[in-house]
């Protein structure tokens, strides 16, 4: 069975026991907090049918699943807040056609993944990859607030071979950047034009992906190198992090053939000599009228 469909259920026990048939690992939970001792036992088997019953039959419990090889490698990306959802899926579109689930605060979603290899979990504030060691409360259990866990989109779960880059792309978030903006004798300037900025940034990933193979080294480092100078204007309104990533995605046709590391130099390589020299944004027209 998959496992969206096993969210088709209205009742804990029912889900729980689908989940088992679909292989993923399950807990009681009472709020956010395992209702068992031992949980940690079920990160190496799964509960049995008959277990499941006793947790679940009365009601009582809400559900987690645990994440890692128990699983079959689920992964879930678990965000928290608005701001963190908005930046995921702006950042990660490709990613986006997988089983969701809205979190019970309201203001979070849950993102499910299978991993052809194992992913490590990370946590950062707003974002988490939640893999081996870890479980996340599903629906229909009830958050503390009393709201319970949904499901926003019944999509099959999106099987990918790692979560390696959206791991990285969390890890950089949690660190300041290391290319320092110089100060110009020249003044930048700061004109807000966001459409200009956003016209750029798509023109200059489409010419990314569209790159032959023959050349496709040489346009990575240019278009690092001209979005680099667009970000390095305080004006220009990009987070250097996402910009990068966003970089790296659309470069998947040169991480395949030359691995991660060597995309990555070749990236940041445009992107410190971009840093360095700030490009001026044009003023917004605003339909004035001569």
């Amino acid at each position: 069975m998959s496992i969206h469909y096993a969210f088709n259920h209205n009742y804990v026990a029912d889900v729980a026991g689908a989940l088992l048939q679909s292989g993923v690992s399950v807990i009681p939970v009472t709020g956010k907090r395992p209702a068992i001792v031992s949980w940690q036992g079920y990160q190496q088997r799964l509960a049995s049918q008959a277990e499941a019953h006793a947790w679940f039959s009365n009601g009582g419990y809400g559900l987690a699943v645990i994440g890692g090889v128990v699983s079959h490698n689920l992964v879930i990306v678990d965000l928290d807040g608005e701001d963190a959802v908005a930046t995921f899926r702006s950042v990660w579109p490709t990613l986006l056609d997988t089983l969701t689930m809205t979190s019970g605060s309201g203001v979070g979603q849950h993102l499910y993944y299978r991993t052809v290899k194992p992913t490590k979990p990370i946590r950062i504030s707003g974002y988490e990859l939640r893999s081996e060691g870890m479980y996340t409360v599903a629906p229909p259990s009830r958050h503390p607030s009393g709201r319970r866990y949904k499901v926003l989109y019944s999509l099959p779960v999106k099987v990918l071979d790692n979560l390696d880059p959206v791991r990285r792309w969390i890890q950089q978030r949690s660190q300041p950047a290391h290319i320092p903006v110089p100060r110009s004798s020249t003044p930048v300037p700061n004109g807000s034009n966001p459409r200009w900025v956003m016209a750029a940034v798509d023109r200059e990933l489409a010419n990314l992906r569209s790159a032959r193979k023959g050349n496709a080294n040489n346009v990575l480092n240019a278009v690092a190198y001209r979005l680099a100078r667009i970000a390095a204007n305080p004006a220009s309104g990009l987070d250097a992090v996402t910009v990068r990533a966003q970089i790296m995605a659309a470069a998947s046709h040169l991480t395949n053939r030359d691995g991660e590391r060597a995309t990555l130099a070749t990236l940041m390589s445009g992107w410190r000599a971009g840093s360095a020299k700030p490009v001026s944004i044009p003023e917004a027209n605003h339909g004035r009228r001569n």
